[in-house]
């Protein structure tokens, strides 16, 4: 085997087997699941006040209620990882509300998905929208996209080209 791959073995320690980013525990006759994290986690998110879309801000929420949700195979773990998610974003700066709404969306659209059955298409089906992707811009991005909706364009944002990111590609370019 290669020198560079090395394959890491852990051993049940009081009945838990952390296996990737899940702990599995023996209770009797049955396992039980809920989230792990590595001890070197830091639980780092963006802050409410950084200068990024709110659907990304968003989007962080809604990934760990889904892991929390799919993974906790109790009620009771599944509540205290919900509750660790709220107390994690509010301490960066989240509003309640904003915590709330992302987590509520969340279980609502993986109730719908575990119901929803593929709908077979139909001549009557609408032509998919037009999309543009444009750099984000702050609230000049959103007031843009409300009015592209008008007309029945949608927008979606592309992150913003960085002085690190034109570096690197500078970078690129000359040792090429």
């Amino acid at each position: 085997m290669d020198e560079q791959y090395r394959i890491a073995r852990v051993s049940e320690v009081n009945r838990q087997l952390p296996y990737l980013d899940i702990c599995i525990t023996r209770r009797d006759d049955k396992f039980c699941t809920k989230v792990y994290r590595k001890s070197c986690n830091t639980n780092q998110v963006p802050a409410f006040s950084s200068y990024t879309e709110t659907r990304y801000l968003r989007a962080a929420i809604r990934s760990d209620c889904t892991r929390a949700i799919r993974y906790c195979s109790s009620m009771r773990d599944r509540q205290q990882e919900l509750d660790f998610i709220r107390q994690k974003f509010h301490h960066h700066g989240y509003p309640r509300s904003f915590i709330d709404s992302a987590i509520q969306k969340t279980r609502t659209d993986l109730r719908l998905k575990a119901r929803a059955l593929p709908a077979p298409p139909s001549a009557n089906s609408h032509p998919a929208p037009v999309r543009v992707s444009v750099p984000f811009a702050g609230p000049l991005f959103y007031q843009l996209k409300r009015e592209a909706s008008k007309i029945g364009i949608q927008l979606v944002s592309k992150p913003s080209v960085t002085i690190g990111s034109l570096l690197c590609s500078k970078a690129k370019h000359q040792s090429a």
